[in-house]
């Protein structure tokens, strides 16, 4: 039972703080290429941190169940499955939402600085690694 409890902290732990740091660096990266969109790019970090949440809360829901005199073999074996069923999803997760939730806030960013620059005279879109200068003109 305990063993489920740990597992499920563990792993939970582990998967949100790699979604948040993988999220994170696309937010840093989104902050450079388009500061006003700062906010939108914070939903990969936040549903990250949901996950740490998630896995306090059903660590909490197997420690109550965790009594000396009560507790059974098979009561053990479940709060174990159950730890490692929500720590290894929880892993995965935080997994999947860091490298998706890093390449779409990116590409987010350099979405609206292309749609921000334009050449002057043509209807092009501007490369969205060009910083600007003379030949480009800003879209208000």
């Amino acid at each position: 039972g305990a063993c489920g409890v740990a597992f499920a902290m563990t792993f939970c732990t582990l998967g949100a703080g790699y979604g948040m740091a993988k999220s994170a660096m696309g937010v840093v990266a989104l902050a450079r290429l388009a500061p006003e969109a700062m906010l939108r790019g914070l939903i990969p970090v936040v549903m990250s941190e949901l996950l740490g949440i998630y896995g306090f809360i059903s660590s909490i829901n197997m420690v109550k169940n965790l009594d000396i005199d009560t507790y059974a073999t098979f009561a053990g074996y479940l709060d174990l499955a159950s730890g490692l069923a929500v720590g290894l999803s929880c892993l995965a997760a935080g997994l999947t939402i860091g490298t998706i939730g890093e390449a779409n806030v990116k590409a987010y960013g350099l979405l609206l600085r292309r749609s921000q620059y334009t050449i002057k005279g043509k209807t092009e879109a501007a490369s969205p690694l060009s910083p600007g200068g003379k030949d480009w003109e800003r879209l208000e």
